[in-house]
């Protein structure tokens, strides 16, 4: 039976829990826009220092919560979404192939994050950024957390995937009903649908004879 993958982030971020068992950020860090001098008198020197673990983390952070709430990603989820929804069903119980699924969708989720991030911080390398996320020294924005630790809860995974086929499943009822409503439409001697303002038009002046 295959194992479930465990996330780079997810791994990074392990050792950090609150009461609940799950990671929890403080916001301890604050995302100042790390390419601009920071000024504020209570940050220290080193902060400011390019080269430094706090200029570091804040691009990288900063960057990855860009990326969690742009279309594309939202797009990337979608997609994969698409692709796999028909196999999921509303069970307790799973099948085997959900946790191939889950695997895929966990390493496709990690790649695009990593490809993005090095768009965008090309100064250095994502490697640093697990590292510093591992020495617990930084903690981030607690719903960026909630995205990152997502990718390797398979509970979670198989909700969003169920959402998706319900939404589909109202997608194509409301579509049912359209089709529904247009078979419904008058017809004229030749058998073609009459515009629906000529044929309440025609009824009226037949009404007012």
């Amino acid at each position: 039976m295959e194992s479930r993958h465990v996330s780079k982030f997810s791994k990074a971020l392990a050792g950090q829990s609150n009461k609940d068992g799950k990671l929890t950020g403080t916001g301890e860090i604050k995302y100042k826009n790390a390419q601009n001098k920071i000024t504020d008198d209570d940050f220290e020197e080193s902060i400011v220092t390019k080269d430094s673990d706090n200029y570091k983390f804040d691009l990288f952070a900063e960057a990855l919560q860009d990326i969690v709430i742009e279309d594309s990603f939202e797009k990337m989820q979608n997609d994969f979404c698409e692709k796999y929804y028909k196999i999921f069903e509303e069970k307790d119980e799973n099948k085997l192939e959900y946790t191939k699924i889950f695997n895929e969708y966990t390493k496709t989720t990690e790649d695009f994050l990593e490809k993005e991030l090095s768009k965008r911080v090309k100064e250095y390398k994502v490697d640093e950024f697990y590292k510093l996320l591992e020495s617990k020294k930084f903690k981030i924005d607690e719903q960026l957390l909630d995205t990152l630790l997502d990718l390797s809860e398979f509970n979670n995974f198989k909700e969003m995937m169920l959402n998706y086929k319900r939404e589909k499943g109202n997608d194509n009822k409301n579509k049912i009903q359209l089709g529904i409503q247009v078979e419904k439409a008058p017809v004229n001697k030749e058998g073609k649908n009459i515009d629906n303002f000529d044929f309440l038009e025609k009824n009226f002046k037949k009404q007012k004879k």
